[in-house]
């Protein structure tokens, strides 16, 4: 954001391609909302995800493609150690 800025511009929101719905923080200290909340709080702006893990599962879970479907259970793992 100080890079937008310092090139004369004004940020209007945060495009990032995948939400990964996972908790703010690190190891010690797990933050009380997700990292898009929080990096949405710490900027002021928007956050847009283009896809979202819920979405990412969905898919994985609808395929007919038995190799995407192999990465479904590392999908749900990371889920459950870091989702919100």
């Amino acid at each position: 954001v100080d890079l937008i800025v310092r090139a004369g511009a004004k940020p209007c929101a945060v495009l990032i391609a995948l939400d990964r719905m996972e908790k703010s923080g690190d190891a010690l200290r797990v933050g009380q909302y997700s990292a898009v909340q929080s990096v949405g709080q710490e900027f002021g702006l928007p956050v847009i995800a283009i896809a979202n893990l819920e979405g990412l599962m969905h898919y994985l879970q609808q395929s007919h493609d038995q190799q995407l479907q192999t990465f479904l259970p590392a999908v749900q793992d990371y889920r459950n150690r870091y989702g919100i």
